[in-house]
């Protein structure tokens, strides 16, 4: 996406009247939990999000696992609650709503990027509409060419429900579905999502989006499949129609078409990371099942 067209996205959202269409309730707090780990790079852009949004009541929960990086000192320089505490990111997730105060939570990566209204919108689909979570769709930065490439994949599966997963849930439902499985590593959102969708529980789609500055590599990228793949066997064992679903043929992948046309570099480089991802996870899931 060329920098003007990403622009034109989020140029709406701009709007800095605070929460014009939220005069119906009061503010309930909403805890924010970022989990961390040498996110310096990342966490100043995340944490400044945070601060402008629009919503006034909000408490920004830092859980952070070992960084060796500039990570601590950011976070204690933008005044977060900041916590400790080793393991994956499903255990520093749930650890941070054991700390957070809110009535909602909501679960942002240290390499997002919120856009103003964001946290205003999911307090007002929840209040005045009776949802339990929210969902809130991604676009990707697109400073390189494999985050052009990462950006066709976020293009494609907006608003696709098999893909996206609530993220901004009532703490208490988040108590009743039991929090994140925190032996599926990168699969915890969906596990979490499909609980969420199964207990019968209401969604509602914010119209705001949240920016996802990927990794900037293939390196990056193929690293961090093969570590969400080591929890693949236990996700297809627990669930499996919706893994083949999600991992095969899409139908979003019927717009490729355009895209090839459009821009056939970036095309052939998104097919490039399918085949990579592919590849990296079916590794994976070979090497758990010999263990």
């Amino acid at each position: 996406m060329k920098c003007d067209s990403l622009n034109a996205i989020i140029e709406p959202q701009k709007e800095q009247t605070i929460l014009k269409e939220n005069t119906a309730f009061n503010f309930p707090l909403v805890s924010i939990i970022i989990p961390t780990h040498n996110s310096a790079g990342t966490l100043m852009t995340a944490l400044k999000s945070v601060e402008t949004q629009t919503y006034p009541n909000k408490e920004i929960i830092v859980v952070d696992n070992k960084s060796a990086d500039e990570t601590i000192r950011i976070a204690k320089e933008r005044k977060c609650r900041l916590f400790k505490k080793e393991g994956g990111l499903a255990i520093q997730l749930n650890f941070g709503v054991t700390k957070a105060k809110g009535q909602y939570i909501y679960f942002m990566d240290s390499d997002m990027e919120i856009t103003p209204k964001v946290i205003q919108e999911c307090v007002r689909l929840c209040e005045n509409t009776g949802a339990d979570g929210v969902l809130v769709s991604e676009i990707c930065s697109e400073k390189t060419f494999w985050q052009k490439c990462r950006g066709l994949e976020k293009k494609l599966n907006l608003g696709d429900e098999k893909v996206e997963c609530v993220r901004f849930v009532k703490k208490s439902i988040y108590e009743k579905i039991g929090g994140y499985d925190e032996t599926l590593a990168g699969y915890r959102d969906y596990d979490f999502d499909i609980k969420f969708t199964n207990g019968g529980f209401k969604k509602a789609r914010c119209k705001y989006l949240v920016i996802h500055h990927v990794a900037p590599s293939l390196r990056d990228v193929t690293l961090k499949r093969y570590h969400r793949g080591k929890a693949l066997k236990k996700y297809i064992k627990s669930y499996p129609s919706q893994s083949l679903s999600q991992f095969l043929f899409k139908k979003s992948y019927l717009k490729l078409g355009f895209y090839m046309v459009r821009d056939p570099l970036v095309f052939f480089g998104f097919i490039t990371i399918r085949m990579v991802e592919y590849t990296t996870s079916f590794l994976a899931l070979l090497v758990s099942l010999v263990d």
